[in-house]
């Protein structure tokens, strides 16, 4: 490979480095959001948590303290699951969970 092709990859390289660090910290930024979401809506959610993850006990969810990194953590360990699975999992769950609230909280007659 001559030195010009080299280069070019390089340059190539890097601009896809930088566009892939841009999009993670897009992501990020959307996850925290999600993250205060989840851990100001706590308190309400804790049940509706045992409901879908039945081998979390009490202690867990005490032990959790509305940290959304923490409830991924002790749900992992119950279940055996890697944390992606239990992302999308969770992810999954909640936006059924909105949707039915929007449902069920809509305008009455």
């Amino acid at each position: 490979m001559g030195k010009e092709r080299i280069e070019d990859r390089r340059t190539m390289l890097l601009e896809r480095q930088r566009e892939l660090g841009q999009f993670i910290r897009r992501i990020r930024r959307i996850t925290y959001m999600n993250k205060d979401e989840f851990e100001g809506k706590w308190k309400q959610m804790r049940g509706q948590f045992k409901e879908w993850w039945g081998k979390l006990t009490d202690d867990d969810l005490e032990r959790v303290g509305g940290k959304f990194d923490q409830l991924i953590g002790a749900i992992q360990e119950k279940y055996g699951y890697t944390r992606e699975r239990v992302e999308k999992e969770f992810n999954g769950r909640m936006a059924k969970f909105e949707a039915n609230q929007k449902k069920s909280s809509g305008p009455t007659p």
